[in-house]
């Protein structure tokens, strides 16, 4: 994989300025600029609304109680689509809008879920962690009892 990654640098931009050259034989060099403004802004549009979808299941998620991995996973393919879309040229589109698919999405979770552990707080300590137990008993009424003042830090200006 780390083998993979400078292969990429001088591949995409390579395949980039392919597609203006393309591209631009077709539409001329205005064609092409308006294209490509175009395209990020539409991309970005549509990365803003899913995203805030992506929120809510998040929340809902969290308010279950429910370790929130894969609403987590999609916000951060969302992030990784948006910066794609900021990044001018055709083919970081075309990948971009790949990752606003979700179904594509939910693909690529569980390919990536393969080969990582997913452990939440519900999945118990940490075998190294240190757990300190303890009980506790809620009072109801009164803090104090009547006629005694509470304890406050020396000039303190709040008066009992």
């Amino acid at each position: 994989m780390g083998k993979l990654i400078p292969l990429v640098i001088i591949a995409v931009p390579l395949i980039e300025i392919a597609g203006f050259v393309l591209v631009g034989h077709i539409l001329g060099v205005a064609g092409t600029l308006a294209l490509v403004v175009l395209s990020t802004a539409w991309g970005l549009t549509l990365v803003r609304r899913q995203g805030f979808s992506t929120l809510i299941r998040l929340q809902e998620v969290v308010a279950r109680r429910q370790t929130p991995v894969q609403p987590l996973f999609e916000g951060l393919c969302l992030g990784l689509a948006g910066a794609l879309f900021i990044i001018p040229g055709f083919f970081t589109d075309l990948v971009a809008l790949g990752l606003l698919i979700p179904a594509l999405r939910r693909r690529l979770f569980r390919l990536i879920g393969r080969r990582v552990t997913i452990r939440g707080d519900d999945d118990g300590p940490d075998p190294g962690a240190t757990v300190i137990n303890g009980e506790f008993q809620e009072i109801a009424g009164e803090i104090e009892p009547p006629g005694q003042s509470r304890w406050r830090p020396p000039g303190s200006p709040f008066r009992p």
